[in-house]
């Protein structure tokens, strides 16, 4: 049993390791063609997105949550605005479900209250920054192979930029 999760803990190592390393890449990709809004996407991810605009957040940072009241169990959607890597850790509870306090504000409901959410909502986390990324990356290079880049000096050679851009990460 031990060797298994020494496994899975070396797998969730390798899968943060991969996303974060992908998201600082792309961050770079992003910059040089200034494409700001994928830059801000790229730093909430990285770095958390600001809990004063949580109706911006993405739909796939929405998290189905139990919240545990005083006489009952109340299903309870939960924006998870922390950075990629709380996610991840997140996705490694033993137990499969991860339990967390939070303050709610509502007006039939107010007070600090235990929250359970299965760990599966953060892997459809992972999985949704992982399919946008990839998604950015495809149509970069789509975009990138149909006109070659220049500077002042000399032509760049695109598909040796990216393989040296991302070689460290396979």
């Amino acid at each position: 049993m031990d060797r298994d999760f020494s496994f899975l803990a070396y797998l969730s190592h390798v899968c943060f390791h991969y996303i974060i390393e992908c998201l600082k890449k792309a961050r770079y990709v992003a910059k040089i063609f200034n494409e700001v809004e994928v830059l801000k996407w790229i730093d909430d991810e990285l770095n958390g997105y600001n809990e004063e605009y949580l109706e911006d957040l993405p739909s796939y940072r929405k998290t189905k949550a139990l919240l545990f009241a005083k006489d009952e169990n109340i299903p309870y959607n939960l924006p998870y605005p922390l950075s990629i890597e709380d996610v991840i850790i997140r996705s490694n509870e033993k137990n499969g479900i991860c339990v967390l306090t939070h303050f709610v504000d509502e007006p039939s409901l107010k007070g600090e209250f235990n929250l359970a959410i299965n760990v599966s909502e953060f892997k459809n986390i992972i999985n949704a920054v992982n399919i946008k990324l990839s998604d950015y990356i495809l149509g970069k290079l789509i975009k990138i192979k149909k006109r070659p880049l220049k500077t002042s000096s000399n032509e760049i050679d695109v598909k040796e930029f990216i393989e040296k851009l991302f070689q460290n990460l396979v």
